[in-house]
């Protein structure tokens, strides 16, 4: 009964130790940073396909992020399912589109490719590669070769993004495939070697080790609030200092 009673006391202490450690940290990631990035410039990420999902008129929108809101740094997705609805024929011409839009304003592209990208349901696989590996991961090579190569020679690309969150396993998509991507970021280096490359990770729910050391510039998120099913909005208990202790 004794050691029963320690070993009930030594519990109770390790749960009251870990909860003053949890406030300690959640007080810590939530005090202000007095420090600000002067240099700091927004931007946003455009998609053609949410804008069409929730019946917009997306070249309306893109035209007014533009000229209304005079937004000059915009991530593009490069929908592949899009492109090429069928083995071989291409159509860029909503691509095209927006980097002349964005080119005649001197505007700043992120050109995002790979099978998943920015925007449910993540991965945007078409439906003639989605039942056979080889073919997926054979064509996608394939397909990222043809962007990088109508665009290389754009100015109003800044930088190529390969991949969304590779390594945060959410969306609709095949399990990841780290050489597959290896090989993705290889071959738009080689491809277009003037240019840097950005690989993306979750700001919450990720260390950025894999992702990072994998790109010329690091990219992240930090969401405030968000929604999920059954719960609804909540906000994140996590302030910027848990990205800077990250970091």
């Amino acid at each position: 009964m004794l050691i029963l009673k320690k070993i009930i006391k030594s519990v109770k202490w390790t749960l009251l130790t870990l909860l003053i450690a949890a406030a300690f940290l959640l007080a810590y990631f939530n005090f202000p940073v007095k420090k600000s990035n002067e240099k700091a410039e927004l931007g946003v990420t455009f998609s053609s396909r949410y804008a069409q999902d929730i019946q917009v008129d997306w070249r309306a929108n893109f035209i007014a992020l533009l000229d209304d809101l005079g937004v000059r740094k915009i991530r593009i997705p490069v929908y592949w399912d899009l492109v090429e609805k069928n083995p071989g024929e291409y159509d860029f011409s909503q691509v095209d589109w927006q980097l002349q839009e964005a080119g005649k304003r001197q505007a700043e592209i992120i050109l995002v490719v790979g099978q998943k990208v920015p925007r449910w349901p993540e991965c945007a696989i078409p439906v003639w590669a989605q039942n056979d590996n080889q073919i997926r991961k054979t064509r996608l090579l394939k397909f990222i070769n043809t962007v990088v190569e109508r665009y290389k020679n754009e100015p109003a690309v800044e930088f190529w993004q390969v991949e969304n969150e590779p390594f945060l396993k959410f969306g609709i998509c095949p399990p990841l495939d780290v050489q597959l991507l290896d090989s993705e970021i290889g071959l738009v280096r080689l491809l277009d070697p003037r240019r840097k490359i950005i690989v993306t990770d979750s700001g919450e729910l990720s260390l950025w080790i894999e992702a990072a050391k994998r790109a010329d510039v690091f990219g992240t998120t930090m969401y405030r609030t968000i929604w999920k099913e059954g719960v609804g909005y909540f906000n994140y208990p996590i302030g910027p200092r848990f990205f800077h202790l990250k970091k």
